[in-house]
Order: C-alpha cells, then structure tokens, then sequence
C-alpha cells in the first residue's frame, strides 16, 4: 500500500510538472496528421460500433474537406462528435468538430488568468484545468449538414460568450458524444508515456442522467494491467480528496446527517459507481449519473465560458479589461456567474414533478444536505 501511494502521488506530480512544462512552451497534448484522422478506415476504426453515425459523419467529414483541402494540411489534437438521437432510434444531428492545428491563423483558447479558476483552486489545478482548453489546438473546425451548422455556430458562440441557456435547451433531446485524443503522448505522465496509445470517451447527457465511458488503448495486455492499477489508485485518491479538501463526507450532527460542499457529495457519489475494467490492451472506465450530477457538469461549463469571454476579450479583441467586465457585468460576485445562476444542485435544471429523487434539505449557512424526505426536521435558527 505504500508503494502503491508513493507511486499514485509520483504520477500525479509528473503529470503536474508535465502540464507546467507545456503550458510555459506552448505545447499542445500531441497532434496526429489530419490526413489519417479524417481518413476512411480511422473514422470506421474509432464509429464502426454505430453503422448509422459512421455514414453520415463520413457525409460531412468529407464534404468538408471537398470544400476546404487545405484542412488536409494540418494536425488534429482532438475530434469531437455530437448527434441526437430520434424517436426511431436514428441518429440526428451530428456534428463533428477537430480541433488542432490548422492553416486559419487562430489564436489558442485558455482560462482567463483572473478568472474563476485562477482565484478559487489551487494553482496546480488551474493548470490542469487550462490544459483541456489551450492544448487542444489552436484552431477549430466544424463539419456540418448546412441547416445543422448555423444552430451548432449560434451554440458555440454562445458558450463562448458566457451564456449556457441554449446548451440547457439542447438538453431536452439528450446529447451524445465521443471524443478522441488520437495522439495524447505529450500530456501523459513519463510512466504512463509508453502504455497509452489513443483515448477515446463517448458519453450522453440529458436532463434528468448522463453516463460517461473512456477507453484507453494500450499496446498489449501488460501495459493495460499497468495503467488498471494507476488509475485505480488515482481514483482513490480523488475520493479522498474530495472528501477532505472539498467537504464532501457526510458527517453527523445534531440536525442530523450534513456534508459541507453538495457538489463534492454528489462528485463522491458518481465517483463510487464509476467502474474500471480491462479488456484485452482496452482499459474501461464508465459511469452513470443523475440529474444533480448534470448540474454540476453544466454549472463548471458556464463557469469556464465565462473565463472563455474574458481572455477572447481582453487578448484577442483588444480590449480593455474594463470594457470587458463591463460586458459581462451581472449583480453576482466577481462577474464569474450570468446573472439566471443559482447556486444549489437544482440549477439550471430543476427536479421533476412527481419525483421520488431524493429532497435536499438547506444546512445551517452555506451547506445542503442530501436526505430523504422522509428525513427532513425543522432545523434550527441560523445566525449570521
């Protein structure tokens, strides 16, 4: 057991120094050429298990490139693929976005260096939050059937701007996606460099659950039992930490069963049913999740676009930084929320009527405390 924390902790903090190495050279998490990743056999390599969305994400993809060759010129860090599903099971709406490195001349994304992240967690953490949006790449590109397009750029753009609203409104028809990492060697710990191969993670999200599965491929079954055991370990360390540094026990008191941070509780509660598993050179991990969970992922989105507004603002359109809060100006503290934000597990998306979902009764100050309703007593004057 020692060992195996010595080693959790030494991966942790290679992977850290890795971040830190990136962020200070302008590195990115590692590109694959776009002529493989846009080819035929790749896309039926990593969609072949959905015949459905395979043929119209080879439409698009292909039309775009018919539009655009240059695309061909460059190098793809990331390919994300959104789509609907019908009332018939068929697959709507896909959407296929590489991010990377392209002939547009774009600047890189990144967290706002005074935004929420910068001033709420610690440092380290605001790296290796910042890598999800800077080291993708540099440029974005979208494929699209022409009607989907137009809403999926009204969409991004508002993401981009700090207003979550009509992603929650996507959500009425439930969100599938993969995402694939076709070379993620520059962002992985130097002792995991040589186990992992690719990453792929496919998931759903609606109103009331999401589930999540990440697949990490391995080139044979040794280095597969070795990535099992690190990231079973680090999965037991983010347990703890959640339930230490951010509150996220359930601790008895005399006003009954209170934890200190709900949405720590409720990430402990997704992080216990997730499960980890090895199939051949595949290392699996998945998870399913409810409504509050959703909330959770959606609140940490409009928390990141709004940080997203300020950089685009204050670096790419030249602005000052005064300019800038002005255009985000809410009556919330610090401009790090729009102004419909709630804080709580029931925004933006509230409980259902009729539901046997589990009540969230308010704790003394600033804490919720997730029981049953059958649980809830009338709790104590409050003092400031």
């Amino acid at each position: 057991m020692t060992f195996r924390a010595y080693r959790a902790v030494r991966v942790a903090n290679d992977f850290r120094e890795q971040v830190r190495y990136l962020i200070e050279n302008g590195g990115t998490i590692g590109e694959a050429p776009a002529t493989e990743t846009f080819s035929t056999d790749y896309l039926e390599a990593i969609f072949g298990d959905n015949p459905d969305l395979l043929d119209q994400l080879k439409t698009i993809v292909s039309k775009g490139l018919s539009d655009e060759p240059t695309l061909n010129l460059g190098e793809v860090s990331a390919m994300i693929v959104t789509y609907n599903k019908s009332a018939e099971d068929k697959v709507d709406n896909v959407v296929a976005h590489a991010v990377g490195g392209f002939p547009l001349g774009k600047m890189k994304m990144g967290f706002h260096r005074d935004g929420y992240f910068a001033r709420q967690i610690d440092r380290n953490l605001w790296n290796m939050g910042n890598v999800v949006i800077s080291f993708l790449g540099r440029d974005m590109v979208l494929f699209a059937e022409d009607e989907v397009a137009q809403t999926q750029h009204e969409l991004l753009e508002s993401i981009f701007s700090g207003d979550i609203s009509l992603l929650v409104k996507g959500l009425e028809k439930p969100m599938f996606f993969t995402a694939v990492f076709p070379d993620p060697k520059r962002i992985v710990p130097s002792q995991l460099r040589g186990h992992i191969q690719a990453v792929v993670i496919k998931g759903s999200l609606g109103f009331q659950k999401g589930h999540f599965e990440t697949l990490l491929l391995c080139p044979n079954q040794k280095s597969a039992a070795y990535v099992h055991a690190i990231v079973s370990d680090m999965k037991k360390m983010a347990d703890l930490g959640l339930k230490t540094r951010w509150g996220g026990a359930v601790v008895q008191t005399a006003w009954g069963p209170m934890v200190g941070s709900w949405w720590a509780y409720e990430m402990v509660r997704t992080l216990e049913e997730t499960k980890l598993e090895t199939e051949e050179i595949l290392v699996r991990i998945k998870t399913e999740f409810g409504r509050v969970m959703v909330n959770v992922c959606l609140k940490s989105i409009e928390r990141m676009s709004r940080d997203l507004a300020a950089l685009k603002g204050t670096f790419e359109d030249r602005l000052d930084p005064r300019v800038v809060d002005a255009r985000l100006k809410t009556q919330k503290p610090l401009h790090y929320w729009s102004e419909p934000h709630q804080w709580g597990p029931d925004w933006p998306i509230p409980p259902p009527a009729n539901t046997n979902e589990q009540a969230v009764m308010p704790e003394l100050g600033t804490t919720n405390v997730p029981v049953t309703t059958a649980q809830v007593q009338p709790s104590a004057p409050t003092t400031p």
